[in-house]
């Protein structure tokens, strides 16, 4: 697999990453269920954590979506910029962990008739999570991968003669590369 691949790879999983975050952003993050029907408070819901998600994902998603189908070698600020905003929503969804099960053991164990559970949109925003911390180690393979420099054919300045790249001494007139590689 070729760089340009494994950064197509990586900015893609970026990519359904933050919009996976997006999407659980308006997620129900609790759903409450009464006799008198269903209720879901979403992550947005009252300024709730749901929009730095939001605000994190959309920044992430806008910065991948300007280097997709860019050829180059991604950079470690680039790689710390993904770090950041794939690690703060991955943060942001981890710290309301709790805060998310107290509420609805609260409710469940109230004694009323009233239930509560966590949402789909919560599980979707720790999968976003591990999809985007994903993203960031593949891209981070990247920026120590080895540099592939390929070796153009030298020619002798002595016979004329062309001969691979690594030859050291022309194998027509005996010439000595190295010297010659050196006065140029």
């Amino acid at each position: 697999m070729t760089t340009r691949q494994t950064f197509m790879g990586s900015t893609m999983l970026l990519l359904v990453g933050a919009s996976l975050a997006g999407i659980a952003a308006f997620g129900p993050w609790i759903t409450l269920t009464t006799a008198f029907g269903s209720v879901s408070l979403s992550g947005t819901d009252r300024g709730g954590d749901g929009v730095i998600v939001l605000v994190l994902a959309g920044t992430l998603l806008v910065l991948e979506l300007c280097v997709f189908g860019i050829p180059y070698r991604p950079k470690r600020g680039t790689l710390l910029v993904d770090f950041l905003l794939s690690g703060g929503i991955l943060a942001t969804a981890v710290v309301d962990f709790t805060n998310v099960y107290d509420r609805v053991n609260a409710i469940n164990n109230a004694g009323a008739a009233d239930s509560a559970s966590v949402g789909w949109g919560y599980y979707l925003l720790f999968a976003a999570g591990a999809v985007l911390l994903i993203g960031v180690f593949v891209r981070l393979s990247q920026i120590n991968a080895p540099r592939v420099v390929a070796l153009l054919p030298r020619t002798c300045s002595h016979c004329g003669r062309a001969m691979p790249a690594d030859n050291l001494f022309c194998e027509a007139c005996g010439h000595n590369l190295a010297q010659q590689a050196r006065t140029a």
